[in-house]
C-alpha cells in the first residue's frame, strides 16, 4: 500500500518484516465510486441469507457470534465512530441481546494512538459490522505493530468465549522457521463457542498489497483473502470482478502453500468515518485494499455459525472449514477471469490473484451450515404463492439435521436454514422487504408437493 509501517523482528529472527495498512484515497464527499453497505451486502448476496427455526425466521446477521478483529495501537474515536458511521447509513448497532455489539480490549496496556491504524481500524470494525450486524465484535489493540505484540494479540483474541473468528488485516515478509508459529492460528483446546459447546475459530488474513507474498495469510491455518475490483449497479446487482493490479498473492515456498485461497473487493473503495485525524483529514474517507477483505470474510464465518449455532452444530474450525470451503463447487463463488495482481493472473477456477473468487455469500453460507455437507438435490421445485403463483428452482436442498437452500429468482426469494429435521422452510419475500412473510414447509424427498 502508499504507506507502511516496519515492524520488530519475530522473536529470535532478525529479519524487520513489513505490516500491512490500508491505502487511505480521497475523503468520501470527493469520491467518484464508492461502494456503499446496501450495494456489497447485495451484490455478495448476504442481504438474502435468512435462517428459520421453531416458527421464527431470522436474517443472517451474525446473531450470538463473536468476531475479534485484531489491530496495532490505539483508536480513541472508533466507538463513536462506529456509531456515526450506523447513523449515517442506518444501520443498528445493538447485538441480539441489546448490547452494543463493540468492545475494546488492550490485553498489554492502553497502547499509544496511531492514526494510521485507527482509519485501519475503522474500516475493519465498521465493514465487519455491516456484513455481520448483530455479532459482536472484540477490538483487539496490540501494544505496537511489532509481530510479537501482535502475535500476542492474536493469542488474547482466540482465548476469548464466543469468539469465532479473527480478523487480520496485517501481515509481513515471509522469514525462515515461520511455520513454527502457525499454531498460534488455531483453536485452543477446550474453546467454547457462543453456544457453550466446544467449538472452533477461522483466522482470517489479508493477502497483502503490493504484489507481495506475506505471512500470515500464507499459513495453512489461515484463510488467505486476495483482492479484486468490484462493478455494482446502484441497486446492488452484481456486474463482475477483475482482479486487483496491487494485490498480493503467489507461491510460499517455506509453507508449501499458496495465497490467496478467496478474494474480496479491494480497488473499489469503501465508505469510512474516523474523527482520528489522518494526514489531515476527519470524517468520511474512501478507503480499500485486501485489508477491507479479511474482516468481512470473517463476518461472513459468523453468519454461517449463527446458522450452525440455531441447528446445534459447533462453530466453524479453520483449517478444516477452509478444506470445506474450498472444496465446494465453483458456482457458490464468483469466478474472476479477468486482471492480474502484479505477479499472477487471473483465470477460470482457482488462480494465485484472487483464489477460489469472492462470494456468493447464500450459496456458500448454506454450504457451511450443514454439518456434513450433504448431497444436492438440484432441480426440486415448489410453488409458493405470493398475489399469484411463482415457480422458482431450488438449488441446493440437503436433508439432514439441517436443511439450507439457495433458491432463484434472488431478488424475490431468500436462502434459509431449517433445523427441523426432514423437513425445509421455504420463505416467499417480496423484493426489499422484510414484510409479508408466506410459510409453506415441505419434505425434501418429496417433489413439488406442497
Amino acid at each position: 500500500m502508499a504507506s507502511k509501517n516496519r515492524i520488530d523482528p519475530i522473536r529470535a529472527v532478525v529479519r524487520r518484516v513489513a505490516i500491512e495498512l490500508l491505502e487511505p484515497r480521497t475523503l468520501f464527499s470527493s469520491a467518484a465510486t464508492v461502494l456503499t453497505p446496501f450495494e456489497v451486502r447485495a451484490a455478495y448476496g448476504f442481504s438474502q441469507v435468512y435462517y428459520s427455526a421453531d416458527n421464527t425466521i431470522a436474517p443472517a446477521l451474525g446473531a450470538g457470534q463473536t468476531i475479534a478483529i485484531v489491530d496495532a495501537y490505539g483508536a480513541p474515536t472508533i466507538s463513536n465512530d462506529l456509531k456515526s458511521f450506523d447513523a449515517a447509513i442506518g444501520l443498528g448497532n445493538n447485538d441480539a441481546a441489546g448490547n452494543f455489539v463493540l468492545s475494546v480490549a488492550t490485553p498489554e496496556g492502553t497502547p499509544a494512538t496511531n492514526a494510521g491504524w485507527a482509519l485501519e481500524q475503522s474500516l475493519d470494525v465498521e465493514w465487519a459490522h455491516v456484513i455481520a450486524p448483530q455479532a459482536d465484535i472484540v477490538l483487539v489493540e496490540a501494544k505496537s505493530s511489532s509481530f510479537t505484540d501482535l502475535l500476542n494479540a492474536v493469542n488474547y483474541a482466540r482465548s476469548l468465549t464466543g469468539v469465532v473468528a479473527v480478523s487480520m488485516s496485517w501481515g509481513g515478509t515471509e522469514f525462515n522457521g515461520e511455520q513454527g508459529y502457525d499454531s498460534d492460528f488455531t483453536t485452543p483446546i477446550g474453546h467454547l463457542d457462543s453456544s457453550g459447546q466446544a467449538g472452533g475459530i477461522v483466522f482470517v488474513a489479508a493477502s497483502g498489497d503490493d504484489n507481495s507474498v506475506e505471512y500470515p495469510a500464507t499459513s495453512r491455518n489461515v484463510l488467505s483473502v486476495g483482492g479484486t475490483d468490484l462493478s455494482v449497479s446502484s441497486s446492488g446487482t452484481y456486474l463482475g470482478e477483475t482482479a486487483w493490479s496491487d494485490g498480493g498473492g503467489g507461491i510460499s515456498t517455506i509453507e508449501q502453500n499458496y495465497s490467496p485461497d478467496v478474494s474480496y473487493n479491494a480497488g473499489t473503495p469503501y465508505i469510512v468515518y474516523d474523527t482520528t485525524t489522518y494526514q489531515g483529514q476527519s470524517g468520511w474517507f474512501d478507503v480499500g485494499g485486501t485489508s477491507a477483505g479479511a474482516p468481512q470474510w470473517a463476518a461472513l464465518v459468523a453468519d454461517a455459525d449463527q446458522g450452525r449455532m440455531m441447528a446445534g452444530f459447533p462453530s466453524l474450525a479453520g483449517s478444516a472449514m477452509i478444506g470445506t470451503m474450498l472444496g465446494l463447487p465453483e458456482t457458490d463463488f464468483n469466478d474472476i477471469t479477468i486482471g492480474n495482481n502484479g505477479l499472477y493472473n487471473a483465470g477460470i477456477g482457482f488462480d494465485l490473484a484472487t483464489g477460489k473468487g469472492s462470494p456468493v455469500a447464500q450459496d456458500i453460507i448454506s454450504a457451511l451450515v450443514v454439518e456434513p455437507i450433504a448431497t444436492n438435490a438440484a432441480g426440486v421445485a415448489f410453488n409458493p404463492s405470493l398475489t399469484g403463483t411463482v415457480t422458482a428452482s431450488i438449488s441446493r436442498v440437503t436433508s439432514g439435521r439441517a436443511a439450507a437452500a439457495a433458491v432463484t429468482p434472488a431478488d424475490t426469494y431468500s436462502a434459509i436454514v431449517d433445523t427441523d429435521p426432514g423437513t425445509f422452510s421455504a420463505i416467499s419475500q417480496f423484493p426489499n422487504s422484510l414484510d409479508n412473510w408466506q410459510q409453506d414447509a415441505w419434505a425434501p424427498s418429496t417433489s413439488d408437493s406442497l
